[in-house]
């Protein structure tokens, strides 16, 4: 039999039949063990200035971010309504009310169509901002309630906030995030927050995501194991080829990194990596900014007498937004941080459980 399998996964006695594709957006996932691949090893270094495709020119609200981030009330208080004395204190007694649905309630939305929608915020209203937005409109059990260009404040409380903005407003959203208790899922790229994990603890939950893709999170999978593959095979190189729109500033894209950590996790001959050229021990990688390209990523094996290729190509940003859409329902009522990869462990780690078929007693 054939076998593709990860030793630190759990193994099952019998094969298990893959949960289906189709469903897996509409299903929540219970909060379990976090996928073994989602760690990166590479550190993530801050671009001088990503992009964030932002400028919309929307109406802004009156309060400038600035002052609305340095005097967001401390965790857990609630503010009075105007001409409500004692509004506050009514609201604080019942946190489980505003806070929402726990984990283990999650589905209660989907299955009661007259349940509380989950209420969302958006920071940035660039291209995956807006695409967010459109696809809301279809969305069930969720609502937009704002979505914000740079540098102006939230109109409103929120259940859970999508970060779209750009690199040097994560940490003061992430701050805010925290000081209000909103759940937070981090979609921009190119940011650095070192001591991210001591910030959050477990006040909120926030996920981060350098790509929303179900098949770029399989891509990571398949790149680990294509870079173990390559640790006992001497002769072959690895290397990374990644190409956006002329708009992006940051290069690499955090899509890239990520698959270098899973290369260089997977094959002992590398350290790192670095912008091509190829730097000795290094992953080699390349990034192109041209065009309109929303997102293309090439993993490649080369050696002298064969090549092998991992290839994933977004042909649009309604991917990404509906893979953010589905990040913000997850993240809810969590605590801790969580990547993308916890998100898509538990559809993708049974598909390297899985056994041909045909292949079955014949050993």
């Amino acid at each position: 039999m054939y076998r593709v399998s990860d030793p630190r996964l759990p193994q099952a006695s019998r094969p298990e039949a893959p949960p289906d594709l189709r469903t897996f957006l509409d299903v929540p996932s219970p909060q379990g063990p976090k996928s073994p691949c989602s760690r990166h090893s590479v550190p993530i270094k801050p671009a001088p200035r990503p992009d964030s495709g932002d400028g919309s020119g929307e109406a802004r609200p009156e309060v400038p971010a600035s002052a609305a981030l340095g005097s967001v009330p401390p965790l857990g208080s609630v503010p009075e309504a105007a001409g409500a004395p004692g509004a506050g204190a009514a609201a604080a007694a019942a946190p489980d009310e505003d806070r929402g649905p726990s984990p283990t309630d999650r589905t209660r939305i989907a299955a009661h169509p007259e349940a509380k929608p989950l209420r969302v915020g958006i920071f940035g209203r660039g291209r995956l901002g807006s695409a967010v937005v459109e696809n809301a409109k279809d969305a069930k059990g969720l609502t937009v309630a704002w979505a914000l260009g740079r540098g102006y404040a939230p109109r409103s409380p929120v259940d859970v906030v999508l970060d779209a903005s750009h690199a040097d407003a994560v940490r003061d959203h992430v701050e805010w995030a925290v000081r209000t208790g909103t759940d937070l899922v981090i979609g921009t790229s190119g940011w650095s927050v070192p001591d991210l994990a001591e910030i959050v603890g477990d006040r909120i939950g926030v996920l981060t995501a350098p790509n929303f893709s179900l098949a770029a999170a399989l891509m990571r999978r398949l790149a680990l194991v294509l870079a173990r593959f390559a640790a006992s095979y001497p002769e072959a190189d690895l290397g990374i080829t990644e190409k956006h729109h002329n708009k992006k500033a940051d290069a690499p894209s955090g899509t890239a990194k990520s698959l270098a950590a899973a290369l260089v996790e997977g094959c002992p001959r590398y350290t790192g990596w670095s912008l091509a050229p190829a730097a000795p021990g290094k992953v080699s990688v390349a990034s192109l900014r041209t065009g309109y390209e929303v997102g293309f990523h090439e993993v490649l094996l080369d050696a002298p007498s064969e090549t092998m290729t991992l290839t994933h190509e977004a042909r649009s940003r309604d991917l990404f937004a509906r893979g953010a859409l589905e990040a913000v329902r997850w993240i809810r009522g969590r605590k801790g941080v969580f990547s993308f990869d916890d998100m898509a462990a538990e559809m993708l780690d049974p598909l390297f459980r899985m056994e041909c078929a045909d292949d079955r007693g014949t050993r």
